[in-house]
This record gives C-alpha cells, sequence and structure tokens, in this order.
C-alpha cells in the first residue's frame, strides 16, 4: 500500500458544512487512485457536506490499498436528500477489492429520511455477487445460478477482502448503518451505529469477521445481523463458502428500538452462518434479544432465491443480559418439520451464562411446519443448546418453547411457568404411524437438566430425559407430563405443591414413562 497523503482540504475542500465538497472529495481521491493507492485524510473540526444530487459521498469502484482518515470531530454529511429520502451511500466499495480501512471515520446523512430506503452511510459490496439487471445495476443481490442453483465462485471472484475499521460512527441511516456484503476478512473495533432505519451491522455472506467493540442505539430491524441464504431446497449439503466462517464479535451494547417502533426489532440475529462465536453483550429495551430462524420459505416472489435461512452451526452465544424485551430469545421456523431436509432445521446453536431480565417473555419458540399427510402442526427446532440461563421479572404468565429436538437445557432458572412442546399434538397417540408405516411424530431427544422454575408443561415429548427439577411453590400442578412418551423422571420434586392437585401430574395420553 501507497504511503503517500492527499488531504481533501487541498484539493479544494472547505468543510464547513455550507460548501459542497463533493468535487474536492472525488479530486483527492482521483489523484489517490492514480498514485496506485494511499490515504485519503480528512483534516479534524469539519464537517464535509455532499450536496451534489445524485453521487455517493465517496465510491471505491475496484480499488484496493486506500485507507479512508478522518481526523477529530470531522463528519462526512450527505446532504443530497430529495424530498426527505436519501439518493446515494455516503461511502461505497465495490469489490473485487482488497485492503481497506476506515479510520475515524463518521458519516451521517443530514437527517433521518422519512421512509426506509436501500441506502447506506458505509456499505462494502463485493461485485459480481449476483448475475445482475443490465447496465442499470450491474452488481446486485446475490442470485446464484439462473437454474436455481449456487454460484459460490462469484463472490470468491469479486469479494471484498481485509477490511479494517476502527473508531467509526454513522447516524440516521435510511437502511443499515454499515452494510457488509461479500466480504472476506472484516476488522471492526470501536464501531457506533445511531438511529437506522434498517439493520445496524448488517453482515450478508461474509467469513472471517473480527468485531470487538460494537454499540448499536435505536436502529431498526437487527442490530447485528448475520446471515447467508441457499437458493437450492434439494441439494443436502450445507458446506459452502462465505457463511460467517470463523467470526468472532465481541463486546456489544445495544439500546432502545429504531424509528419505526412497530418493526419486531432483534438485537443479535444469526441466520443460517456457522463458526460463530458472539461474547459479552448487553441488550436493553429491543422486540427480541436472540433470535434464531431456519426453514424454506416459498412465499416471497423471487425468481431463484426465496430467503431460505440454512440452520445455524457451530454458533456460540454467551456471557450477556438482555433486559426489557418482548420476546428475549425467539425461534422461527417455516415451513420445517421432521420430512424436510435437516440442513434447514438441524442447528448447533450453545447460549450459555445469559441473564434474561425483565420485558415480556424470556423464550418464545413456535414455528409452522406441517406433516407430510396434512396432519396437524408442528415446530421444529433441532440443536439448541441453553446453559446457564437466569430468567426473572417477565410478564407472561407462561414461557414456551415448542418443538424442540435433539436439544438440551441445563440450569435454567425461571421465576414464571415454563412450558416446553414437543412435536406431538395433544391428546394424540405418541405411537401413531403414517400412511408408509412409519412414526408420524419424531422423537425428540431432549434432556432437561437441573430447571427450576414456578410451574413446569412437558407436553408432546419422545424419548427425552428429565433430570434434577424443581418447581417452587406453583399454585397450580407443579409438574405436569401430557401426551408424551418414553420420558426418563429423574430426581423431581415439588417444593409446596397445591395440595389439591399433587406435585407432578402425568395425563391418560402419556405412555412408557419411568421414574426414579
Amino acid at each position: 500500500m501507497s504511503n503517500r497523503i492527499f488531504d481533501v482540504v487541498q484539493f479544494g475542500a472547505v468543510g464547513d458544512g455550507v460548501a459542497d465538497d463533493y468535487a474536492a472529495i472525488t479530486a483527492a481521491y482521483d489523484a489517490l487512485v492514480a498514485a496506485g493507492g494511499g490515504e485519503l485524510r480528512f483534516p479534524p473540526d469539519r464537517r464535509y457536506r455532499i450536496a451534489a444530487s445524485g453521487v455517493h459521498g465517496l465510491h471505491l469502484v475496484r480499488q484496493g490499498g486506500v485507507t479512508i482518515r478522518m481526523g477529530e470531530r470531522a463528519w462526512l454529511v450527505m446532504d443530497n436528500m430529495v424530498e426527505g429520502l436519501a439518493v446515494s451511500h455516503g461511502i461505497f466499495v465495490e469489490g473485487p477489492a482488497a485492503d481497506i480501512a476506515l479510520i475515524g471515520v463518521q458519516v451521517r446523512y443530514a437527517r433521518l429520511s422519512r421512509a426506509r430506503q436501500g441506502w447506506a452511510p458505509i456499505y462494502f459490496l463485493g461485485a459480481n455477487v449476483g448475475r445482475g439487471d443490465g447496465a442499470a445495476r450491474p452488481h446486485g443481490w446475490y442470485r446464484g445460478n439462473p437454474d436455481g442453483s449456487e454460484a459460490w465462485e462469484r463472490i470468491e471472484a469479486g469479494a471484498v477482502r481485509n477490511v479494517r475499521l476502527e473508531n467509526v460512527t454513522v447516524e440516521d441511516s435510511p437502511s443499515v448503518g454499515i452494510g457488509i456484503v461479500g466480504v472476506d476478512g472484516i476488522r471492526l473495533a470501536n464501531v457506533t451505529v445511531r438511529r437506522t432505519w434498517a439493520d445496524g451491522l448488517y453482515h450478508l455472506y461474509f467469513r472471517n469477521a473480527r468485531v470487538e467493540g460494537f454499540r448499536g442505539i435505536e436502529v431498526g430491524d437487527d442490530a447485528i445481523s448475520m446471515a447467508s441464504y441457499e437458493s437450492d431446497v434439494e441439494r443436502a449439503d450445507i458446506a459452502l463458502p462465505f457463511h460467517g466462517e470463523g467470526s468472532v464479535v465481541a463486546d456489544v451494547t445495544i439500546e432502545g428500538r429504531g424509528p419505526d417502533r412497530a418493526v419486531p426489532s432483534g438485537a443479535i440475529v444469526p441466520l443460517g452462518v456457522r463458526d460463530v462465536t458472539v461474547s459479552g453483550f448487553t441488550v436493553a429495551g429491543r422486540f427480541r434479544g436472540l433470535r434464531f430462524e431456519s426453514g424454506t420459505q416459498r412465499t416471497l416472489d423471487h425468481p431463484t432465491l426465496n430467503l431460505n435461512f440454512l440452520a445455524n452451526r457451530n454458533v456460540v452465544i454467551r456471557d450477556g443480559t438482555i433486559g426489557e424485551s418482548e420476546q428475549a430469545i425467539s425461534l422461527v421456523a417455516k415451513e420445517s418439520n421432521h420430512a424436510t431436509a435437516p440442513k434447514w432445521w438441524r442447528h448447533d446453536v450453545t447460549i450459555a451464562n445469559v441473564v434474561l431480565r425483565g420485558g415480556v417473555s424470556p423464550f418464545d419458540g413456535w414455528g409452522t411446519g406441517t406433516l407430510p399427510d396434512g396432519g396437524a402442526a408442528i415446530a421444529l427446532f433441532g440443536g439448541f443448546h441453553l446453559r446457564a440461563i437466569a430468567c426473572t421479572g417477565f410478564t407472561n404468565p407462561h414461557a414456551t418453547l415448542a418443538g424442540l429436538h435433539d436439544s438440551t437445557l441445563t440450569d435454567i432458572a425461571i421465576d414464571s411457568p415454563l412450558a416446553i412442546h414437543g412435536s406431538v399434538p395433544h391428546g394424540a397417540d405418541p405411537d401413531r404411524l403414517d400412511g408408509q408405516g412409519r412414526p408420524a411424530w419424531p422423537d425428540n431427544r431432549c434432556t432437561f437438566r437441573g430447571i427450576r422454575s414456578a410451574e413446569i408443561v412437558f407436553q408432546g415429548l419422545k424419548h427425552c430425559l428429565i433430570e434434577d427439577l424443581q418447581s417452587a411453590a406453583a399454585p397450580g400442578r407443579g409438574i405436569t407430563l401430557s401426551t408424551c412418551a418414553d420420558i426418563e423422571l429423574r430426581a423431581v420434586r415439588v417444593v409446596a405443591p397445591n395440595s389439591d392437585e399433587g406435585g407432578i401430574h402425568i395425563d391418560a395420553f402419556c405412555k412408557r414413562i419411568k421414574t426414579g
């Protein structure tokens, strides 16, 4: 990388927040490109205004070896909005490119747009991630091949690589705060995103991201979104690149909701990613804290891509606090059932050492899956492991997790009733066979150990171990098993149960319940 410095003021930028500095900034950048790279410098204590119609504040196209450095209290202000709507990005980087650094950069729009749009203060886009829509939009959303199969080599060929953001702030975005699409190798340190219509930090088709210090304040949609999709619903494998491999997120603070308060905003949302760790986070005042969503969604009108979220693999979220959320941990399944390919629902997600405090419900897990023969709906969430979760002060009288498979809940303390649902509908025969002689209801194969709750209901579960369970001073039945089969109970007790109901209730639809 060249060490030449190109000072925008020396190229005519005024930085008084009144003059249009677009021409001067562009001239300085053009000189940098001609020199083969270098540092574009914005001196401190100035507001560099972009007023030219329809232009990006700074547009890097297939240009690597660039550092953009702003001095203290310097801002790039996008003031070219039209009738209250944005018309361009602030800093826009299109690949293929490598070695891009933003140091001390601050970008904002002159005001918050009156509606959600597609522009952002900072946006990285790996070129060739889409087939493109002709000359008007040559590098668009990733769509794979025309036949619906994937084309990851397009992202490999056009990726933006080795991106570094340090002490960066963005504000008042009409879309996401910082967009990272088709990027391999991201380093973010001390990044703040404040007031956005859409996601705060948006990852799509990425890998090797390192986030150390992120603050999202009043951002819309999801504060940290990490996603990838697959359009080929038939292929069984998920061994594909750019699913977030090797990514670590640490030291996160997320506060408040975005401008559209009706949007069910999330805080940390992994969608179809793998080998990702998130640790050390504080969330307050969001609709959802952690959200997981997978399964096929065929209802969207798109030529080859229906936003099919793969199951998350090797995702760890630990050491955090979620406060005042309507749904602290939310699981959403779409059209997934036990006959659906496991890549859509068999997760490997660990959530450990998390405090859920206040709000409506600590857990919200429901799905929309249906049986192949049109039977009763089931939810399906495989491979979730919740450990050392403390839940206090929620207003919902029941916390619900439905459709768990191959999952474990260990050391869960909750001061409200807890309901855990499996795959068998209430009152159905757990041993029912389908039209081909196979079990209609899949085995759940879950372990529940060390749960402390006001009241606990297990409904529709098959082949599970329930151990070291305690229901304390519940006004109802204490512990209830309904429509369950092949359940082993160990060290289960009820403290001060209702004298009329007894401590442990097993209904007539249960089969093969072993106690000991």
